[in-house]
């Protein structure tokens, strides 16, 4: 009889458990966790970076006799070459040198240079 009692208990305790566990979980939308399928955006996609409104870190006139420019990835500058004025933020994630008339086509003969930014160098 102890032992049919004992028996009875546990059941009861792991039928109670479960009900509660199922009361739990709220099945709806701001509980749910789901991958992203969206595809990157522009700025992403782009290898040398991207035109930006942002507030330039530094601001960089280059002359005719210019042959490089050295940034930082993901450093925002605001370029002046051949009368022209870009802002731009060098988002440049496995691409260390580009010539800048990629981006700015009046720049002919310029490479940029890119290093990587001291904190994402590690140590």
């Amino acid at each position: 009889m102890r032992h049919l009692i004992i028996k009875t208990a546990f059941a009861t305790t792991l039928g109670i458990a479960a009900v509660s566990s199922a009361f739990a979980y709220a099945d709806d939308e701001n509980t749910r966790f789901s991958a992203t399928t969206s595809e990157p955006t522009a700025n992403e996609r782009a290898p040398y970076g991207y035109l930006t409104n942002g507030q330039p870190e530094r601001i960089v006139t280059l002359g005719k006799d210019a042959k490089y420019l050295n940034v930082t990835r993901m450093e925002t500058i605001r370029i002046n070459v051949a009368g022209k004025s870009v802002t731009w933020n060098f988002d440049t994630l496995g691409t260390p040198t580009f010539l800048l008339s990629d981006i700015i086509p009046e720049a002919k003969g310029i490479r940029v240079y890119v290093s990587e930014k001291p904190i994402y160098l590690g140590g």
